[in-house]
């Protein structure tokens, strides 16, 4: 199965030019978060997976809307908004596990309930989603992402704090801050 997440994740690369290699680190920050979490073994396998793929759905997106340089409009960003319910879709028809359609389809959900596809909120978010959302959002602050990243660790700690229980789970994110100052 690996071998095909990392096909998966190669062809993600090459369709979505401004995320190469984002599958990767987001798999890497989230699986180091878990296992600091002492989240089970089977379970951290699955938020591996979960991670690696979290974007699947952007491959069924416009080409011209997920690479265009500049910032997008708000239909633009409406399209783009859609890859998670496209890539849950996908994902369950295959017939991968629950926590990995999960992942892929809650990833963009806010601790405050204003994210998407659902506007769940709170706990109501499953815990692998929030774990991935919040790796997934440092990787991509910090990376040279030409729209947001660029930023410095202490930067992107200040911006996390700033979003604690209002897009992270308040609970993680001081989890979260000590296994980055430990591994970077």
């Amino acid at each position: 199965m690996n071998k095909y997440l990392d096909l998966i994740v190669e062809v993600i690369n090459l369709y979505d030019i401004y995320n190469a290699d984002h599958a990767r680190k987001v798999k890497f920050f989230s699986v180091k978060l878990a296992e600091k979490m002492n989240l089970k073994k089977e379970r951290i396998e699955l938020i591996a997976k979960g991670a690696l793929i979290h974007d699947i759905g952007k491959l069924l997106l416009p080409h011209d809307i997920l690479n265009k340089p500049e910032i997008l409009d708000i239909e633009e960003k409406m399209i783009i908004e859609r890859h998670s319910i496209i890539g849950a879709n996908l994902v369950k028809k295959v017939g991968l596990e629950q926590e990995i359609q999960e992942i892929v389809r809650y990833h963009h959900e806010r601790w405050d309930g204003k994210g998407y596809p659902d506007r769940l909120k709170g706990e109501e978010i499953p815990l692998a989603a929030r774990i991935v959302s919040l790796s997934e959002y440092y990787y991509t602050a910090v990376s040279d992402n030409f729209i947001a990243g660029n930023q410095s660790k202490e930067e992107t700690f200040v911006k996390i704090n700033e979003l604690r229980g209002k897009k992270f789970d308040p609970d993680i994110v001081d989890i979260f801050i000590d296994l980055i100052k430990t591994i970077i």
